[in-house]
């Protein structure tokens, strides 16, 4: 399964610039892509992002992860670099509950995404802007691509 996801990387990776002035996410040469369940626990969240700065995964990120499937991981790229995925305004929340981590081929994190579908927003390093409110319809793709990986809270609106 090596390299299975390089037709989208050149894709990805082809322009330096998306329509509305988007950074290409993840911008950065992978191999895995996994989604975690993040601050599990109610209250103010441990992690923003579900990386540490040294690029070990956060406390509050729960289980090993579940591996994207390249068509999920194609839909996944496919919303995150689309303008129309992204609406203006932001809500005050965002507690995260849920996050990416894009890996290359030697394992090591090269991306990060955590998604509050409560208040409909995302945060994404390396992109810019970095955080992002989601439209409808991207959210609701997003939500079914948990419900898929048998992830929990995925459909928090």
């Amino acid at each position: 399964m090596q390299n299975v996801l390089t037709p989208l990387l050149v894709l990805t990776l082809a322009s330096p610039a998306l329509a509305g002035g988007l950074q290409p996410f993840p911008g950065k040469p992978y191999h895995t892509v996994k989604v975690y369940n993040l601050n599990a626990k109610k209250g103010r969240p441990e992690c923003m992002m579900p990386l540490n700065k040294d690029g070990s995964l956060c406390s509050s990120v729960k289980g090993p992860g579940k591996r994207l499937s390249k068509k999920q991981a194609t839909e996944l790229f496919r919303i995150l670099n689309a303008p129309e995925s992204y609406q203006t305004g932001f809500a005050k929340c965002f507690i995260p509950h849920h996050a990416v981590v894009v890996y290359d081929a030697k394992g090591q994190a090269v991306a990060q995404v955590s998604i509050c579908f409560e208040c409909h927003q995302l945060r994404m390093e390396p992109s810019q802007p970095k955080r992002r409110s989601l439209a409808k319809a991207a959210r609701y793709t997003l939500q079914d691509i948990c419900l898929e990986l048998g992830l929990k809270d995925c459909w928090k609106n």
